[in-house]
């Protein structure tokens, strides 16, 4: 799956820092482990004193588990801030130096370009942060609390499978469903920030010709456009919203009627009704963090993978050492039969033939794309 792929090429962006990622990797397998503890040990407590038994040391554990959790959550985040932000810097710095050796300065689309650069880089540093302060823990905890949740009774651990199930279910389906959408969304969003980067960086020229209007009205245009394709997919959202918290509600009534029953018919004690409803609270909370940062990654992936394409891109250096340097004499400027035409583009300049004395300014006006900058 295109998802899958791309969000295992970012993660691989984090090579650089494997030492520091392979701790916080260590970190929150721990912290999983901890959150998972938590209910088990409410439960334990909540039978020990319903019948009439010392929960002295099974509190004193809950509490240190508590606070080391917390203690080693703190440093958690911490570390996967400061890793993120200087990753963030890192691959920008580098993306930044991919860009200045396109050919053609990356076909005409500058404004296209400089949001690609911008966007993709706050976009993987979220997804580094969140993986590695919330996501990675939340998987630990999940894939470890149903096995625990089957050895302590089979028949709530499969209101918690089922649960788990249609989480899964419902986000692959609106995935599917709107993936194509999304990605007209991020085509109009890419067109949108290339025209306003292209007009405001020629704002002079824009006004010299009385365009402005014009290319005000082109832009309210592309917006409405992008309004069209938006609003489906933001539908399918919803309804995920919706669909996930309709099932949680009624997995958790399934539990507490279920293990009334069992309790009444002696097969299930008080605190491991308790546990159990812990172990649902804590799913629904993990299955909503990761459902919610499959929304976003999904609307975000468009933008990161037209950045890693842009980081990855290699071509030869534009400044060879053995190339006379270029000497300015009095600044006249020729320009002779010159052609040019972008791969693919009717768009370009033909038998361009202009001379510009010095002291003299001229403008270049032509359509976004058409090579006035080359």
């Amino acid at each position: 799956m295109e998802l899958i792929r791309t969000y295992l090429r970012a993660l691989g962006l984090l090579a650089p820092e494997k030492g520091l990622a392979t701790l916080l990797v260590m970190a929150n397998i721990t912290l999983g482990l901890i959150q998972l503890a938590e209910p088990v040990l409410f439960g334990r407590v909540v039978d020990a004193l319903s019948k009439g038994q010392a929960a002295r040391d099974l509190i004193a554990l809950w509490a240190g588990l508590g606070l080391f959790g917390m203690g080693a959550g703190v440093l958690v985040a911490m570390a996967a801030d400061r890793l993120s932000h200087r990753l963030r810097l890192s691959v920008l710095a580098d993306a930044f130096e991919s860009v200045m050796t396109l050919p053609s300065q990356r076909q005409g689309e500058s404004g296209s370009t400089v949001r690609i650069l911008l966007a993709g880089s706050d976009a993987l540093f979220w997804m580094w942060l969140t993986f590695l302060r919330e996501h990675l823990a939340a998987l630990v905890s999940i894939a470890f609390l149903i096995p625990t949740a089957i050895h302590m009774q089979t028949q709530l651990a499969g209101i918690l499978g089922l649960l788990a199930t249609f989480y899964t279910l419902a986000n692959i389906l609106v995935v599917r469903k709107s993936q194509s959408g999304q990605q007209a969304v991020e085509s109009y969003n890419s067109g949108v920030f290339g025209q306003v980067g292209d007009v405001i960086g020629n704002i002079t020229v824009v006004q010299g010709f009385e365009r402005v209007q014009v290319e005000v009205a082109s832009i309210r245009s592309l917006m409405r456009e992008l309004l069209e394709v938006q609003y489906p997919v933001l539908t399918w959202w919803a309804v995920l919203t919706v669909l996930t918290r309709a099932s949680a509600t009624l997995a958790m009534v399934a539990i507490f009627g279920t293990g009334a029953y069992l309790s009444a018919e002696g097969k299930i004690s008080l605190g491991e009704i308790v546990s159990f409803v812990g172990f649902a609270s804590l799913l629904i909370g993990k299955l909503d963090q990761l459902s919610s940062f499959t929304v976003r990654i999904f609307s975000q992936m468009p933008t990161i993978r037209s950045f890693l394409d842009l980081f990855e891109h290699t071509s030869p250096s534009l400044e060879e050492a053995d190339k006379p340097e270029l000497k300015v004499t009095d600044g006249r400027v020729r320009f002779e039969k010159v052609s040019f035409r972008y791969p693919g583009s009717p768009q370009g300049v033909f038998e361009l033939d202009f001379e510009v004395p010095p002291g003299q300014t001229v403008a270049l006006v032509g359509k976004t794309g058409s090579g006035k900058t080359t």
